[in-house]
C-alpha cells in the first residue's frame, strides 16, 4: 500500500538505499528500485563498491529482484543476481518525512535506519561488517518535474553520533537535518563540511575519495537502453558526485567523534 495518495498515477518510482562501511573505509552502496510509468514497467538493483586497494566498481542487472526485508528491527536484502547480500540491525529509531506534497506528484521518504550494525557479503569477497544505513523513496512526481536544481545529501554514522541532511535548492528549498534523530533547523552543507546550530557544531570531511561521478547516463543508468529512450535529456544528463570521507564532529560542549560520511551532490541541467 502506497504512504500517500497517488497523485500522478501514471508514474511510480520506490527505491532503497542501503550502505555499509568498515572501520578501514571500505565501501558497499546499494540500490533496489522499481519504477512504473506508462506501459514500462523497469526493475532495478545495484551495487557500488568501494575498496581501499582496489578503487570503485559497480554492478547493475534489470533482472526482477526482491526488494529488501524489512522488519521492527533487521533489514536484510539479497540480490543474486548481482550478487551481494547483507544483513542491517537497528541502533537508532526510524525517521520519516513527506519531503513534497504537490498537484504534480510527491516524494515520501522513510529512513528505516539512521544507523545499524551491518554485514554484507559481494560475490565471494571477505564480508564488509561496520555501521550502515537503509532508507525507501517513495516518488509520484516524475524526475523532470522536481521543482528544484540541486540536491545534497548525506550521512555520519560514528559510534556516539549519527547525523543525516536532505538539502535542495531552486523552485522549492528544503533544509533538513537530523542530529541523533533529533530535527535542527538551518544548517549549512557544502562538500566540505556542515554546520549547524548556529555555527555551534561543525562536521568537517577529511580523506575523500570519489565513488561515482559524472552523468546519469554514464554512471547510474548506463547500460539502461529503454530509459534512454523514454527518459527526457535532463534526466539523462543530471550530474551527480558521490563521494566517501572521514567526518570528524565537533560538538558545542568540547567533545567530539570520528566516523565515516557519504555524501552527495546531484544537480539538474
Amino acid at each position: 500500500m502506497s504512504l500517500f495518495k497517488k497523485t500522478d498515477p501514471g508514474f511510480s518510482l520506490i527505491k532503497y538505499y542501503l550502505d555499509c562501511i568498515d572501520e578501514h573505509g571500505n565501501v558497499f552502496i546499494g540500490y533496489s528500485a522499481v519504477l512504473k510509468w506508462k506501459k514500462i514497467k523497469l526493475n532495478y538493483a545495484n551495487v557500488l563498491s568501494y575498496d581501499n586497494a582496489a578503487g570503485a566498481t559497480m554492478r547493475t542487472t534489470v533482472r526482477a529482484q526482491p526488494p529488501p526485508d524489512v522488519t521492527e528491527n533487521l533489514v536484510t536484502w539479497s540480490a543474486d543476481k548481482l550478487p551481494a547480500q547483507g544483513s542491517w540491525e537497528s541502533i537508532d529509531a526510524p525517521i520519516e518525512e513527506s519531503l513534497l506534497n504537490s498537484d504534480i506528484g510527491a516524494i515520501k521518504w522513510r529512513c528505516y535506519q539512521p544507523r545499524a550494525h551491518a554485514s554484507v557479503i559481494v560475490d565471494d569477497n571477505k564480508p564488509i561488517n561496520g555501521l550502515g544505513y537503509t532508507e525507501r523513496l517513495e516518488m509520484t512526481i516524475k524526475p523532470w518535474k522536481l521543482p528544484f536544481g540541486e540536491l545534497r545529501w548525506g550521512r555520519f554514522l560514528s559510534p556516539q553520533d549519527t547525523i543525516v541532511w536532505i538539502n535542495w535548492s531552486g523552485e522549492s528549498n528544503l533544509n533538513l537535518l537530523f542530529y541523533n534523530n533529533e530535527l535542527i533547523q538551518n544548517a549549512t552543507v557544502s562538500d566540505e563540511s556542515i554546520n549547524f546550530d548556529h555555527g555551534k557544531q561543525a562536521l568537517a570531511f577529511t580523506d575523500t575519495v570519489i565513488l561515482r561521478k559524472g552523468s546519469l547516463i554514464s554512471t547510474a543508468l548506463a547500460n539502461l537502453p529503454i530509459i534512454t529512450r523514454v527518459f527526457p535529456k535532463k534526466i539523462l544528463n543530471t550530474y551527480e558526485c558521490k563521494w566517501r570521507s572521514r567526518g570528524f564532529l565537533k560538538n558545542e560542549d568540547g567533545t567530539s567523534s570520528t566516523g565515516w560520511v557519504i555524501h552527495e551532490v546531484v544537480q539538474w541541467k
